[in-house]
């Protein structure tokens, strides 16, 4: 999903597959506490309103409240994408696996 989303901002897949990697982690919902932006959020324009959605995002980072906000995907509504508070003190708590680079299909270009 995230590379949809990089895609939707530009982003080249010959640099998705140099600069940027990814890692999987196992997160325990009940001690981590998710928020999920609520639905009234999003309006009919949210999606090209990014000083809305900036705005929210920064509010909930610095409110320090929850760990993950489980936001919708603007690429593919259906689906959500998931952000971590770094700044959190249940953040040192998870466990990284190991990390690698996207493993996109050679196909696409």
């Amino acid at each position: 999903m995230c590379v949809l989303e990089l895609k939707a901002n530009s982003v080249s897949f010959q640099v998705i597959r140099e600069e940027y990697i990814y890692t999987a982690l196992e997160v325990d919902e009940d001690e981590a506490g998710i928020e999920e932006v609520p639905k009234s959020f999003y309006s009919k324009d949210w999606i090209l309103n990014r000083q809305k959605t900036q705005e929210y995002g920064n509010e909930w980072f610095n409110s320090g409240k929850s760990l993950i906000l489980k936001v919708s995907s603007a690429v593919l509504p259906a689906d959500s994408n998931y952000i971590l508070n770094t700044a959190h003190p249940f953040f040192p708590k998870f466990k990284f696996q190991k990390s690698s680079s996207i493993p996109l299909d050679p196909r696409i270009k």
